[in-house]
């Protein structure tokens, strides 16, 4: 039997739901627009292959008028390139403003690390250069030949320290296809890693160490200018320089190319990506960048999705064997060092205080209980201990985001010392400031690993 409010409301629906598939695909969303400044985050510090992919890009941009709003550059170096990823991933999720240089390096550090995230996790935009490794020394260097170099690797490899990016990265898994090429096991590779292509190039320069391998576009000027040689090329065919052989040539069996790319947050939308990659796609059929790729040696490997996000599936596979092959992946299996290895330390201590409050605890119904105390409640007392240290650890993740970590801890410290029963006000101040230092010395400078 016809039921007229069921007709009506099937009908109400079919209509609205029809117009939302109609709204969500109209001019409106296809044609968005970014609305504010656009940054572009470089996950290493300045200097760098990943610093100079993103300026030029940058570059492209301005001089052709590519987007209606501004576009900066930040650089947030560490872990790889790991932190960057992670605050991506979980800071900017959504974010329609946001863009990240990756590439190569990124995917192996992900894995040494073992962070929680890796490019399958946010969105693919385009893929934009490929560049050879070369390696260099410096302008006075004992080794001024391959071949001195070689002998002197081949007779006893720990005594030549490679400088280079991230532990991880591209230019570690070159330099031990070079060592297993010349019959020298990856463990007695003696890698050196630094944040960025800067940092390795300095080194060098300083003789802090024996070599260094770069892209060729970022120790480019320092060869020209005579501050450093280089001695060798990863391409098949001397395509970057006439005067710099390849590895082939010297009897090494080895050819390698670094990439590089850009992506975006997980979840901008749809309409989103695709502006961004036509945006890209726009700079990369620029005279401009066309120019910027032959100035420095890049080769024009232009690729977008969805063929990316397989590539990306891809290349994370192959690498994750290469790691497994150098050992680096079975002896990072049970190494805490990682985007975990702050907060496991910080875990640590707050287990180590409630220890010390159970240990109080114990100790206070011990002695009310023997000496028959009923004036004070020792299960009173140390709830209220408990639930102060709570509020001060809910406190200190708050100050951490919104202050940072050197700001915030010392005031932590010294606080969650007097709530534990210290009476030494200086005392408490004078090791928090220290230890504070010292974390910030390991996570800075030896771990490479950006403290919140």
């Amino acid at each position: 039997m016809f039921n007229f409010t069921k007709f009506v409301l099937f009908v109400f629906i079919l209509f609205f739901g029809t117009a939302g598939k109609v709204i969500a695909q109209t001019p409106q969303a296809e044609n968005w627009q970014p609305e504010k400044p656009v940054t572009i985050i470089v996950p290493s510090n300045p200097g760098g292959g990943w610093d100079q992919t993103a300026r030029f890009v940058q570059q492209t941009i301005i001089e052709n008028d590519f987007l209606p709003v501004a576009i900066e550059v930040v650089n947030r170096g560490g872990g790889g390139g790991t932190i960057a990823l992670a605050e991506l991933v979980e800071t900017y999720d959504g974010d329609r403003h946001k863009l990240m240089i990756t590439g190569f390096g990124m995917i192996g550090s992900a894995l040494m690390h073992e962070s929680d995230y890796s490019l399958s996790d946010i969105t693919p935009i385009a893929r934009l250069t490929g560049e050879y490794q070369v390696i260099a020394v410096s302008e006075d260097s004992p080794f001024q030949t391959l071949e001195s170099l070689v002998e002197a690797f081949v007779k006893n490899p720990k005594s030549i320290s490679w400088a280079g990016g991230s532990a991880g990265g591209a230019d570690q898994i070159f330099i031990v296809q070079v060592a297993e090429a010349l019959g020298i096991s990856a463990d007695q590779v003696n890698y050196v890693a630094f944040t960025g292509g800067g940092e390795a190039n300095a080194a060098v320069m300083g003789n802090q160490v024996s070599a260094a391998i770069n892209g060729y576009a970022e120790i480019k000027g320092l060869a020209e200018s005579g501050r450093v040689k280089i001695l060798a090329v990863s391409s098949e065919t001397r395509i970057v320089h006439p005067d710099v052989p390849t590895f082939k040539e010297k009897g090494i069996d080895v050819t390698f190319q670094n990439w590089r790319g850009l992506v975006a947050p997980p979840d901008i939308g749809e309409a989103q990506q695709a502006y961004y990659t036509d945006l890209i796609a726009q700079v990369q059929s620029s005279d401009l960048w066309q120019e910027i790729l032959k100035r420095n040696e890049w080769q024009d490997s232009f690729l977008t999705d969805p063929e990316l996000g397989k590539f990306f599936e891809e290349d994370k596979q192959k690498t994750a064997k290469t790691l497994v092959n150098m050992g680096v992946g079975k002896s990072n299996e049970n190494s805490a060092i990682g985007p975990h290895f702050f907060p496991r330390i910080v875990g640590l201590g707050l287990l180590l205080c409630g220890g010390i409050l159970a240990v109080q605890y114990f100790r206070a119904r011990k002695l009310a209980f023997n000496d028959n105390v009923v004036a004070k409640d020792p299960d009173e007392q140390k709830w209220s201990a408990f639930a102060m240290t709570l509020g001060l650890v809910i406190l200190y993740v708050i100050g951490l985001e919104l202050l940072g970590f050197i700001w915030v801890t010392p005031f932590f410290i010294v606080a969650l010392a007097n709530i534990i029963g210290s009476k030494s006000l200086i005392r408490d101040i004078i090791t928090a400031i220290i230890l504070t230092g010292v974390v910030v010395l390991i996570f800075d400078h030896l771990l490479n690993v950006s403290l919140p």
